[in-house]
């Protein structure tokens, strides 16, 4: 019954503007008398539900209940205010019982005609201001209404455009994004398969096309391949394996040196090798055999074996996360590939670069880092002088004195959320090492590559007393110089304690990149401490990176 009524006042509304539109256009007679327009307000009084008012005089005032149905028997007004009186009455006649009910439901319906006379009101202001621009013309007041409308459909019509051109354009975005990656999924296919067709296995011939002096004992090596072919990419950080033929050695010298230049160059291979000089307290001890080698007596035009590129030490071309490349020394040579390839491929990728080095007489590959910094502004680069020298200048040659350090990254670095690629001497890379744990930078975010014989060591969980008991009940057998040894849980690897037990077995890198430490296994097995770089044959084992499992029986 509730919204019968309200059904009903809004159509008294609608008949209202109706009559009022038709009178003012078609009655002049209300602007000759001087009276309003029509007008209709609903209201409420404590005393009485609902009141109608409406002018001019032709109808009077009144409550829904006291005003006689027949003044508007004659139009519609007085039809739908006949039907809502009828329905008033009927309401009041519920019983006593309903009357909890019936007030709310009358409450909300006089709400309902609270917002119906708002927008009249507003409706009436609209079609006043109508009729006030169009200054009573019929012609022009539709004329107006046409243009409204007009323009409302050619603002839809253009919003619809404009939502359609920008799914299409979205759509296009997304195909071309789709192209594009099948087109970069093919290429690198392709690239796969040059690789595959380019690499080699054991050695190949190069010739040094090139020698250059970089600093003090410090030359670089460019090699191209002797027989002329395209060389195959590799991935920044790699290194190159050298088997060296040395005068007065009755076999052949293994030894690894990483490449420092954009891995991208098919005609040649660089190399950065530093000559290994006796210690200063220690005279008597021989200079590095195989650095002395190549900046002593190797010289442009010679002809040297290598295998192809390799190790698990570099740089992850496929992200985009910001970068720290630490060095110290010669260990300049992988970052340095890393650097460069990051330029190559035209990412904005943030890489952080510190080197360390006594002074300017020890500065590899200067002018190359330099431009690299100067021309790329995603290349932020931090030189570290220990010792500077006289000419040396501090904002020109480095940045900063002293040693590189965590407490210089906590300085300059933003956070610690970045990835670490570090290289350089023992020493060096345990102290970097140490301080980024002790600055809370997760282990699997720190890589790195320690030259030489020395490696970096992680902190490993302590042995249980049964792994302990079982390690110290196994035998090891150097078959060829007749021993047997209890082995010692104490010692890193097996070369570290053949060494201990007088066994001589070649080594090179002590990382498992060379292969020089391979011994063949009689009987036995081994656990590998990480996966090592070098290939092996089966049944044969890398001495510098495993320890025996079982009892062991080696070739040496």
């Amino acid at each position: 019954m509730q919204w019968r009524m309200a059904n009903g006042a809004a159509r008294i509304c609608r008949r209202i503007l109706d009559l009022q539109y038709i009178s003012d256009l078609f009655c002049p007679r209300h602007s000759e008398r001087g009276e309003r327009p029509l007008r209709m307000e609903i209201t409420q009084r404590p005393d009485e539900k609902l009141i109608l008012v409406l002018s001019p005089a032709t109808v009077t005032t009144g409550t829904g209940t006291g005003i006689r149905a027949k003044k508007f028997a004659r139009d519609e007004i007085g039809r739908n205010l006949l039907r809502m009186r009828n329905a008033d009455r009927q309401q009041r006649a519920y019983s006593s019982s309903e009357h909890k009910s019936e007030k709310s439901v009358t409450k909300q319906f006089t709400h309902r005609f609270k917002f119906v006379n708002g927008v009249v009101a507003q409706m009436q202001s609209l079609i006043e201001t109508l009729r006030a621009t169009a200054g009573g013309s019929l012609s022009l007041v539709c004329g107006l209404a046409l243009a409204v409308m007009l323009f409302v459909w050619a603002a839809f019509e253009a919003f619809r455009a404009a939502r359609r051109l920008y799914f299409d354009s979205h759509q296009q975005r997304m195909s071309l994004e789709k192209l594009r990656l099948q087109l970069q999924e093919t290429k690198l296919r392709r690239l796969d398969a040059e690789q595959t067709q380019l690499t080699w296995n054991g050695c190949r011939k190069f010739t040094v096309a090139k020698k250059v002096s970089e600093c003090d004992d410090v030359c670089a090596f460019y090699l191209k391949p002797h027989d002329g072919r395209s060389l195959p990419a590799f991935k920044p950080g790699q290194y190159l394996t050298f088997q060296l033929d040395l005068p007065g050695r009755d076999k052949p010298l293994i030894r690894c040196y990483s490449l420092s230049d954009c891995p991208h160059q098919k005609e040649y291979y660089r190399v950065t090798i530093k000559k290994e000089k006796a210690p200063p307290d220690k005279p008597d001890v021989p200079h590095g055999a195989s650095s002395s080698y190549f900046c002593d007596v190797v010289k442009e035009g010679d002809i040297l074996n290598v295998k192809a590129p390799s190790g698990h030490f570099f740089l992850d071309m496929a992200k985009t996360n910001p970068v720290v490349l630490i060095a110290g020394g010669v260990g300049i040579t992988p970052m340095l590939s890393m650097a460069n390839a990051i330029v190559a491929s035209g990412s904005k990728r943030e890489a952080w670069f510190f080197l360390g080095v006594r002074n300017r007489r020890e500065h590899i590959h200067k002018a190359e880092l330099e431009k690299l910094a100067a021309e790329n502004e995603n290349i932020r680069l931090h030189i570290c002088y220990s010792k500077p020298g006289d000419g040396d200048v501090k904002g020109r040659d480095y940045q900063h004195e002293g040693r590189v350090s965590a407490d210089l990254f906590k300085e300059l670095l933003p956070s610690n959320n970045f990835e670490y690629y570090l290289c350089g001497p023992g020493a060096f890379m345990k102290s970097i090492t140490d301080g980024l744990t002790a600055w809370g930078v997760p282990d699997e975010v720190v890589h790195f590559e320690a030259f030489g014989p020395a490696t970096v060591k992680k902190t490993a969980a302590a042995p249980t007393r049964e792994e302990t008991t079982h390690l110290a009940k196994i035998n090891v057998t150097f078959s060829r110089s007749n021993k047997t040894v209890r082995w010692e849980p104490s010692k890193e690897n097996l070369l570290e304690f053949a060494r201990a037990q007088g066994v001589k077995i070649d080594s090179g890198c002590c990382a498992g990149g060379c292969g020089s430490c391979v011994v063949a296994i009689k009987s036995g097995n081994v656990d590998y401490l990480k996966k090592p770089d070098a290939e092996t044959e089966p049944g044969t084992c890398l001495t510098c990176v495993c320890r025996p499992k079982a009892d062991l029986v080696l070739d040496a």
